[in-house]
């Protein structure tokens, strides 16, 4: 896997990571440190763009909650530089089997809470934070946004900001005015899901393509390590809301989630059935929450980092370009998207393979 990681992110050429950090866990019960792999526009930090803040995407790689690095995803950080002139914050969160859940939820938190409350050191806007996830990624990409809700009300003072001091079991006093203001001004503002696996406590069906799926060895292997409990009395709870957001309340889903909300999923994937029901769960929520995105068709599970060394992934483009234009729109309130970017990047072909939203779901149930 890390040789194919490397070529991803050889060719087309992308974007380095411009500074790295490593913060403290204080969300886990379980000390350690998360590192924070950060990608930049151009002109962050220089004369171009100083005195600017900038909006930021915290991103969540994939590989079953058990592989995988921050750095996988360096054609999509590429893509939202360039594309939608934001900061991408790549998290290294930590990985089971030594970590099982919820520590990977926990530490997804604890870089959305850092961000916010250092963002003026690191010249961004709290006010534009979005989270992107792809595969167990995209399952926290959903779930870390119910778990900061949790942390907010837990931690939120009559000042409006938070004391990390106070532990998660002090549920402490919040008034109905601080409560009030904080729904009115979540921190997430957009969530950005490929692929994601939203429910544990359902098996998820074989397609009519087994030799294009996950293969289903590895898919035990990695659900076996990241659902382990160390106290044998405590077992993981498939059916909590951090886990399988897809088993979450409707309020759960109403409170913590952004308006904005982008899915993809792809014809070829065990995780396709699930991803769409919770698609039009959201649609269903009286128009809370509003659901954009695809089921991209003849693609499998992961397609996009398919290495490739000769040719440019069109699809990928496309809906990577897709995708950013939404996330300008809702940071820069800019309808042109793409168009706006003042990227010299050529807008990407058309592709066949990138259908609509509108899913036949009879076989889903």
């Amino acid at each position: 896997m890390a040789i194919g990681m490397f070529i991803h992110r050889l060719h087309p050429k992308t974007v380095a990571p411009r500074f790295v950090k490593s913060i403290p866990s204080t969300v886990s019960g379980i000390p350690g440190w998360i590192r924070l792999v950060f990608y930049t526009p151009s002109n962050y930090g220089n004369g171009g763009g100083k005195g600017r803040t900038y909006p930021v995407i915290v991103n969540f790689h994939g590989g079953g909650f058990t592989i995988g690095s921050a750095t996988d995803d360096a054609r999509w950080a590429t893509a939202v530089v360039q594309l939608a002139d934001t900061v991408v914050c790549s998290v290294d969160y930590r990985l089971a089997p030594e970590h099982p859940h919820p520590t990977a939820v926990e530490d997804g938190t604890d870089a959305v809470l850092y961000l916010y409350e250092h963002a003026d050191e690191l010249s961004i806007d709290r006010e534009r934070i979005g989270i992107s996830g792809f595969s167990a990624g995209g399952n926290l990409a959903i779930t870390v946004p119910m778990r900061l809700q949790d942390i907010r009300q837990r931690r939120n003072t009559n000042e409006g900001y938070w004391n990390p001091s106070v532990s998660l079991d002090d549920t402490g006093s919040i008034s109905k005015k601080q409560r009030h203001r904080d729904e009115e001004t979540p921190i997430v503002k957009i969530v950005v899901a490929w692929y994601p696996k939203t429910d544990f406590s359902r098996v998820p069906l074989p397609t009519q393509w087994p030799d294009k799926e996950l293969p289903w060895f590895f898919v035990k292997l990695f659900d076996a390590a990241y659902l382990h409990s160390f106290d044998a009395a405590r077992p993981i709870n498939l059916y909590s809301p951090y886990l399988s957001p897809a088993v979450a309340s409707d309020e759960q889903l109403r409170s913590a989630l952004p308006r904005n909300v982008l899915l993809y999923t792809t014809e070829y994937d065990s995780l396709y059935a699930e991803g769409e029901r919770l698609r039009e769960r959201l649609k269903g929520l009286n128009g809370a929450i509003d659901v954009q995105g695809k089921m991209i068709s003849n693609k499998k599970h992961g397609w996009d980092r398919s290495p490739n060394v000769f040719q440019e992934d069109l699809v990928a483009q496309e809906v990577y370009a897709e995708a950013c234009a939404e996330i300008r729109r809702v940071f820069y309130d800019d309808p042109r998207g793409l168009l706006a970017s003042g990227s010299t990047r050529k807008p990407p072909l058309k592709s066949k393979d990138v259908v609509d939203e509108n899913i036949n779901l009879i076989d889903l149930a």
